[in-house]
């Protein structure tokens, strides 16, 4: 070992993660300065978060992140095949396991070798997308094609999660259509080497935490989400299952080019962007249909100001959650402007890995439920086109179906010729299609509204009557062993006592995310437990165990 290695590694870790900065910038990885052992690299922060939720929940396809491409024309397989095989070798993560050493996630790569590309049907291939990934054992990449006709086929590719991100996809498209191009012409591949490997990027992650910058960071997180509300009690209409996994289902909406360009409009007007007037409009219709007054919200922010990283392929991606209180702004436009102070905050600070802020602020942890925030908002770039391929028109397709939800609620938006597409991703399981439809028209009216009127008042009428009594009657006849309960018996004369009491509040309280259920006690009837569902805030004790009942 040379005397500057030797003193490379003696640097503190802040220091190491400014000198690979500074050797990327030269096209140098820190290996071959000697900064790195030849042990495999740690996982990072956003693959550590991977690897908790994958043993919670193995079968889920909540993270599944699909790709798929019609290619129109002439097809060479043989040099499709050449070609995913190259992206795979090129980058490291693509062939990487997450296999525990010591109890941690560690990357192992595997040697580069052939993608199998399974002819399949489109049955096939939906069961490809949903099969579950083992993240110890690999590979988190599957490959499949449909053949539509001699001119016509789709390309499908499902990746987990723990190796790409939005921001990847456009990479590896762009760098599959160039190689494609490449063994088809019998040229070579125009692409510039991959430096860093996101094995290299996890090392300067941990590096980087170390330092000033990132203690700066935390502090901000920490004070910004200090004293953090309850589970968000949006109306459910049927109790939450026990389990980590929620089926999703989604109800798109689409906001004409007129109304949206109307909307960006207003964001030039307040200073801010189409970002901040979605996710004002967003909190603010999550404070009328479930009368919270503290909302946090989880976005998806691409954490690539680095230009070192915009070749990356992995999840740099970071969710920052962003704090509004709707309720306290007396107009749209005096609420936008909290939202865009909150956001330009955020964007400072997106750097400091969710993973990280939620061990600090160890938040409860309800049984199924996302910490800190249960709903989601991200306005999503505007796809690029994907040039021609020796003669093929790649065209990207949008997933068929619904994963399983990874929170209760997201709202995704996607700008486009058409007008702003708005898709409500929400947990089938809790909440009825018609709900999440009049949510949807609701989110539409107060769009129309803003965009019209943005100095008017903020109106916060009560949220809209929700039945949830047939699924409340049904936790109390679970509990009770019966059958069917009457909906205005008294629990106790139905045969309860106070251990069944303190498992029905827990159950109706994470079933409903009604916060304050242990504290006030189980209802009385079944009919009053889902009154009590309408009412924004709970106000009137519920019945609390009575003395002597065993």
């Amino acid at each position: 070992m040379t005397a500057a290695v030797e003193a490379a590694r003696r640097l503190p870790p802040a220091q190491r993660a400014e000198l690979r900065v500074r050797l990327w910038r030269r096209g140098l990885t820190g290996a071959a300065a000697g900064l790195d052992d030849a042990g495999p690299a740690p996982a990072s922060c956003g693959q550590d978060a991977m690897v908790y939720l994958h043993r919670r929940a193995p079968g889920s396809t909540a993270y599944h992140t699909p790709v798929a491409c019609r290619l129109t024309g002439q097809l060479d397989v043989d040099a499709l095949r050449h070609a995913l095989a190259e992206l795979v070798r090129r980058h490291e993560v693509l062939r990487t396991s997450l296999p525990l050493r010591d109890g941690r996630p560690v990357q192992l790569v595997a040697p580069a070798a052939p993608v199998p590309l399974e002819s399949c049907t489109a049955a096939a291939a939906a069961a490809l997308r949903r099969a579950p990934f083992d993240l110890a054992a690999g590979p988190l990449l599957r490959a499949g094609l449909v053949r539509l006709d001699e001119r016509g086929s789709v390309l499908t590719l499902t990746f987990h999660h723990a190796i790409v991100d939005g921001w990847s996809v456009g990479v590896l498209t762009r760098e599959l259509v160039e190689l494609y191009t490449a063994a088809v012409t019998g040229r070579a591949a125009v692409l510039p080497p991959v430096v860093p490997q996101y094995g290299e990027y996890a090392r300067w992650q941990r590096e980087w935490l170390a330092g000033e910058q990132a203690e700066r960071g935390l502090r901000f997180w920490l004070a910004h989400l200090a004293d953090p509300p309850g589970p968000l009690p949006l109306p459910a209409g049927r109790p939450r299952p026990a389990g980590p996994a929620l089926r999703g289902a989604v109800h798109e909406v689409l906001l004409p080019p007129a109304l949206r360009d109307d909307l960006a409009a207003l964001a030039r007007r307040c200073g801010a962007t189409p970002f901040m007037v979605l996710l004002a409009l967003f909190q603010v219709l999550l404070a009328r249909v479930s009368g919270a007054a503290d909302i946090l919200v989880g976005t998806q922010l691409a954490n690539r100001r680095r230009a070192e990283l915009h070749g990356l392929v992995g999840y740099v991606s970071n969710v920052v959650v962003l704090r509004g209180r709707p309720r306290q702004a007396p107009t749209f436009a005096a609420f936008l402007a909290a939202v865009r102070t909150t956001c330009l905050d955020a964007y400072e600070h997106q750097e400091i890995p969710l993973d990280v802020v939620v061990r600090e602020l160890a938040p409860p942890r309800p049984p199924g439920r996302n910490p800190l925030f249960q709903v989601g908002c991200t306005l999503h770039p505007t796809p690029e086109p994907v040039p021609a391929a020796a003669g093929l028109t790649v065209t990207p397709l949008a997933p068929d179906g619904a994963d399983d939800a990874r929170l209760d609620l997201e709202l995704d938006a996607v700008d486009g010729a058409d007008g702003l597409r708005c898709a409500f991703t929400y947990a089938a399981d809790l909440f009825d299609a018609a709900t999440v439809a009049g949510w949807a028209d609701t989110f539409t009216a107060l769009a129309r509204q803003a965009a019209a009127d943005p100095d008017a008042d903020l109106e916060w009428a009560p949220p809209p009557d929700h039945d949830a009594e047939p699924a409340v009657r049904q936790v109390f006849a679970d509990l009770l062993g019966l059958p069917a309960v009457d909906p205005d018996a008294d629990f106790f004369a139905l045969g309860g006592h106070s251990l069944l009491a303190l498992r029905l509040a827990e159950r109706l309280g994470d079933g409903f995310s009604l916060s304050g259920w242990l504290a006030a006690g189980a209802p009385a009837s079944a009919r009053r437990a889902a009154a009590l569902l309408r009412e924004p805030v709970l106000r009137e004790p519920m019945l609390s165990v009575p003395d002597g009942r065993t």
